[in-house]
């Protein structure tokens, strides 16, 4: 599935979100503090996809959409089964990342996206800008391309 640039920032903190749970749970998560990896014009791509801290509160509105929307349900009642459950399958997780940045809708344009690599020829860009019709496709996390599990 094709996601925007919007899409990607709020699939990273997607990601972000997921980490902090486990870590707060103390389960350990192959892909704490991962960026998530997408196919853009036939490369693959990392980057840090929401740079801007300073900006906590468009961030902070989307952690919470996204806890509230799609996450509690792994948290309430607490369940450290639930939140293995939610890691344990790579291509699941990634389907729940993708159905997070399609579902909630917030602009987090003003978040801009720093030390983009090109994985296929190693080049790194401190600020390299993406048009506002870039299309990309979520293919990886940074811990691993070929993992099927998110568990250590």
């Amino acid at each position: 599935m094709k996601l925007n640039l919007n899409q990607i920032k709020i699939a990273q903190i997607a990601l972000n979100t997921i980490s902090e749970l486990t870590e707060n749970a103390k389960i350990n998560f192959k892909y704490e503090n991962s960026s998530i990896i997408v196919a853009y014009n036939n490369q693959f791509v990392q980057a840090d996809w929401i740079e801007n801290d300073h900006l906590n509160n468009f961030y902070s509105k989307a952690r919470s959409d996204i806890f509230n929307s799609h996450l509690e349900k792994f948290t309430h009642p607490f369940s450290e089964d639930k939140l293995k459950y939610l890691i344990g399958n790579f291509e699941d997780l990634i389907n729940l990342i993708i159905e997070i940045a399609t579902d909630v809708d917030i602009d987090l344009s003003e978040m801009s996206v720093g030390n983009v690599q090109f994985l296929s020829n190693s080049s790194t860009f401190d600020d390299y800008h993406f048009s506002s019709d870039s299309e990309f496709e979520v293919v990886s996390l940074s811990g691993s391309i070929t993992d099927n599990s998110g568990i250590n």
